[in-house]
């Protein structure tokens, strides 16, 4: 017989994202040290939602590949394997709603057939064996958002994108987690206004974004950056609230899971205390302010060459 998960000891920290300031938040060691189950109890008791970009396959599939020659399905295992691990990893952490850009507008600007054959790589990826076990494994609803409705696509690759979202429907139809891959053609402002275009001018800023993504979230939590330092590409700004974001010095397909704990301590845990009340600072806030001081080529979201010059240097 299945055992009952143990009542969580940090439950009451769910109470400072609320006016509650007075608990006592568990330490980051003792965080890291709580077996997954009653984490993602924790977790999803705070309905987290997440912006991880799923792109960076390539890299990702040659760093690998171990240097040996990479063939399509070779490329596909791989890939397939390394977006299915995240997503794993998110969900079993508790996360609600994971939001995946996987096609940016940069992927778009390259033409028709670049980008039909990038949405049929997407067709065999997102509908695979590997990733409908993830769908129902973790009670996922996979969905696509972006504007590729308003963006004037070519009929061939709009057909693509329909095809898709269809072929997802089917395959998930409910689910109490939500799954978003993102499939941008324009820009974040250029979406707003085409949004803004077909819709009614008195629509606020909800409703607007309801049209954007009938499915939710209301907003992210989270978002996760990597490589260049451009959030804009990342993050839609219709759910920025807030928006706590995270920048890797690596593929966001090799996240692991203490850095998702990290993530998760510091936005459920830290952020609010701090938030609440930000002219307190103690010795130990300034000693970090000096720590940072001293390691000015401490530089987030440098290019790969510039990086190279500065670890020969």
């Amino acid at each position: 017989m299945e055992q009952d998960v143990p009542k969580n000891p940090f439950e009451t920290l769910l109470g400072l994202r609320s006016s509650d300031y007075d608990r006592t938040p568990p330490t980051l060691a003792e965080w890291l040290s709580l077996d997954v189950a009653r984490l993602r109890e924790a977790v999803s008791a705070a309905r987290v939602s997440i912006v991880a970009p799923g792109d960076g396959t390539r890299r990702f599939v040659l760093l690998r590949s171990g240097g040996e020659p990479v063939n399509a399905k070779r490329y596909f295992d791989i890939a397939g394997a390394g977006l299915r691990d995240m997503l794993a990893r998110l969900f079993a952490h508790g996360l609600e709603t994971v939001l995946c850009p996987l096609l940016p507008p940069s992927a778009f600007s390259r033409g028709e057939a670049y980008i039909t054959q990038g949405l049929r790589a997407c067709h065999a990826l997102l509908a695979s064996e590997a990733l409908a076990e993830l769908y129902a494994g973790c009670g996922v609803r996979a969905r696509l958002y972006g504007g590729f409705r308003d963006a004037g696509l070519a009929e061939p690759v709009l057909e693509l994108l329909e095809s898709l979202e269809q072929r997802l429907n089917k395959m998930t139809p409910t689910g109490d987690r939500l799954l978003l891959f993102g499939m941008s053609p324009v820009s974040a402002v250029d979406e707003l206004i085409a949004l803004s275009k077909r819709a009614d001018a008195h629509l606020d800023r909800a409703a607007i974004r309801q049209l954007s993504f009938p499915n939710g979230p209301e907003k992210a939590d989270l978002a996760i950056s990597y490589d260049q330092l451009r959030v804009s590409e990342v993050l839609p700004p219709l759910l920025d609230q807030g928006t706590d974001v995270y920048h890797l010095t690596y593929l966001p397909f090799e996240l692991t899971d203490h850095d998702i704990r990290v993530i998760l301590y510091d936005h459920l845990i830290v952020r609010p205390a701090a938030r609440h009340d930000q002219t307190n600072y103690s010795e130990e806030d300034l000693e970090m302010l000096r720590w940072s001081r001293e390691h000015r080529d401490r530089v987030e979201g440098l290019g790969s060459a510039t990086l190279r010059q500065l670890r020969s240097a």
